[in-house]
């Protein structure tokens, strides 16, 4: 448990990694205490952890506090303070940019926290760019008294929010969103009771295809949102999804007040804003999730609630599921291959379709087609999925450490991504075959030396794991060099290649104690001679230990283990890109390992 526990901390900080900004100084050369500049020194140190020992204020010349990697920010009963005489591009109080994540609470239950005095173009308190993310997690917070001439007085979100326990009030936008304002394709999530309320226009904005989550518990809502609106073009809207079943007893009024025209109705347990007397639409068939499984492939799920449709109309549904991208596939599934799953008493039927770690940022479209009504259409990545899972575990029942594990299956992705692009020409993120969604280690911050010295501690020799590509074998052996690599693709599979000398009688197979199976060698057409381990997955890695023994001039044994590869790649002290892309591929391929691991029995 002791070991565990250690490395997991280790872990915590990969997702915690820093791209230093040159920090902010005054004229003796520190920054001031108490200023912005002496917190942004904080926080562009490296550090995963801060709590404010002070109220901070910003001086004259500081700039926002830039957020751009992970980073919990415990307020402590402390606030942040800005007084700006006019809008500015960077008059925000806070700014989480692409690929940082910010994670605030306030520890002191007896002292509310407040970031107030932003005067922005947009986001006068707190703006998030689109990849970065935001989240309340919890004790009082109140961003209040903020200004946006255009906006999200309170907050622009371009990314992703979490609002938990916080009050957005008193807060002002000269267009739309004095409280919140959801930029297209960004995604609002609520858990327990955000209050959003008494900001001088509507407290809450949608712009085209944003999307705001509600907690499966809508105790203590009532009222939380006085007024809600969304760009005309967009209504009717879904203002909540997937949870509407909590409010079947409910009156939506009750949670939401529609603006002038526009009423807020329950429609297939989906909470819906539209023009008074607009049509309702009738939708009886529904994808209810997408989710990903882990195991010996990467799958994902799709969980179709068929609604009120009758048993032949069901039978004779089809569910397409289409991946776009390089190796971009499409499988049609009939309803014999559902498998059935109750929901909150519903019971819905759920396909299967596996793909490539290497696929997980590719758009995922899945279509249900059956008679009588329009397919149903919705598009998604596993990227998606992990964002989710990342910033809502709690509202999903699931443990912290299920979202450090969101973050590391994120991480292999990218990682392995760059990696290969690199070594298959014309296969690159750059080129748009793939959405760029983590970022790489910094060489340069401490904390990755730490991550990279884990690895090779945690994958060194041990008895039972030999690394070294080798031109071993013994002397009389005509075996010329021996090589071994992983390969990625629905699963991992471990390869070893044998050079010998020309006319050489070559034989060898490989045994794994772990699968029980034998693995024989064949010529490849490269003339080498090879042995492939296919069907690894990784929570698998440390069981693989491969015992190889044959005939090359003189009988010779040899073993070979993933942890080799993983440690030859790790401990390069090379510069080429190649080298340092798979030290990062390897090492992100490690902690998604061990992340996922579970104890033995």
């Amino acid at each position: 448990m002791g070991k565990k526990r250690k490395i997991i901390s280790l872990i915590v900080s990969v997702a915690m990694l820093v791209a230093m900004f040159p920090m902010i100084v005054h004229a003796d050369g520190e920054p001031t205490p108490g200023s912005f500049a002496a917190l942004q020194a904080i926080i562009d140190s490296g550090t995963s952890y801060y709590a404010l020992d002070t109220d901070y204020t910003a001086l004259p010349d500081d700039d926002c506090i830039v957020v751009d990697h992970t980073i919990v920010i415990d307020f402590n009963g402390h606030s942040l303070n800005r007084s700006l005489n006019e809008a500015t591009d960077n008059g925000h109080v806070i700014k989480v940019v692409a690929g940082g994540q910010l994670i605030l609470m306030n520890t002191d239950s007896n002292v509310p926290s407040i970031i107030r005095g932003g005067y922005a173009e947009n986001g006068g308190g707190i703006y998030v760019e689109a990849q970065g993310k935001l989240r309340f997690d919890y004790g009082m917070i109140i961003v209040t008294g903020n200004n946006a001439t255009n906006y999200g007085g309170g907050i622009y979100n371009a990314g992703s929010a979490t609002l938990n326990d916080c009050t957005i009030s008193t807060n002002t936008a000269g267009v739309h969103g004095s409280g919140v304002y959801l930029a297209s394709n960004s995604t609002l999530n609520l858990v327990g009771s955000p209050v959003v309320t008494g900001n001088t226009s509507d407290n809450l904005f949608f712009a085209k295809d944003s999307l705001i989550d509600f907690p499966s518990d809508m105790q203590g809502m009532s009222g939380a949102f006085a007024k809600v609106s969304a760009a005309d073009e967009d209504l009717p809207m879904v203002i909540t999804s997937g949870y509407g079943a909590k409010m079947q007893n409910a009156n939506p009024s009750s949670y939401f007040q529609a603006p002038d025209g526009y009423e807020v109705v329950l429609e297939n347990n989906e909470v819906v804003l539209q023009p008074t007397g607009g049509q309702q639409i009738d939708t009886p068939v529904k994808i209810k999730t997408c989710n990903v499984t882990i195991g010996g492939s990467l799958g994902v799920n799709i969980y179709v609630d068929y609604g009120t449709l009758d048993d032949a109309a069901k039978e004779a549904s089809t569910v397409t599921v289409a991946i776009s991208g390089k190796g971009g596939q499409q499988k049609v599934y009939t309803f014999d291959d559902a498998v059935a799953r109750d929901f909150n008493g519903t019971t819905c039927y759920g396909y299967t379709f596996e793909i490539s770690s290497i696929q997980m940022a590719d758009r995922i479209q899945v279509i249900v087609s059956y008679e009588g009504g329009d397919p149903v259409v919705t598009e998604f990545t596993v990227q998606d999925y992990l964002s989710a899972l990342e910033n809502k575990w709690q509202e999903y029942g699931y443990e912290y450490n299920d979202s450090l594990i969101a973050r590391m299956i994120a991480n292999y992705g990218y990682y392995i991504q760059r990696y290969l692009d690199f070594i298959n020409d014309g296969w690159s993120v750059a080129n748009g075959d793939h959405a760029e969604f983590s970022e790489r280690y910094n060489p340069m911050a401490p904390t990755t030396q730490n991550i990279y010295n884990m690895v090779l501690s945690a994958t060194k020799d041990t008895d039972r794991v030999k690394y070294s590509p080798t031109k071993v074998v013994d002397e009389n052996s005509t075996i010329t060099k021996m090589t071994y690599s992983l390969e990625f693709g629905t699963t991992i599979a471990l390869e070893v290649f044998f050079t010998v000398e020309p006319g050489t009688d070559f034989s060898a197979s490989a045994y794994c104690e772990y699968t029980g199976k034998t693995y024989r060698a064949y010529l490849a057409d490269d003339g080498r001679y090879k042995i492939r381990v296919s069907g690894i997955s990784v929570q698998d890695l440390d069981n693989m230990f491969i015992s190889i023994s044959g005939t090359a001039g003189s009988e010779f044994t040899v073993d070979v283990h993933p942890f080799g590869y993983i440690y030859n790649a790790v401990s390069t002290s090379s510069t080429a890109e190649k080298a340092l892309l798979k030290k990062d591929a390897m090492t992100a391929l490690y902690l998604f390992y061990y992340q996922i691991e579970q104890p033995m029995p």
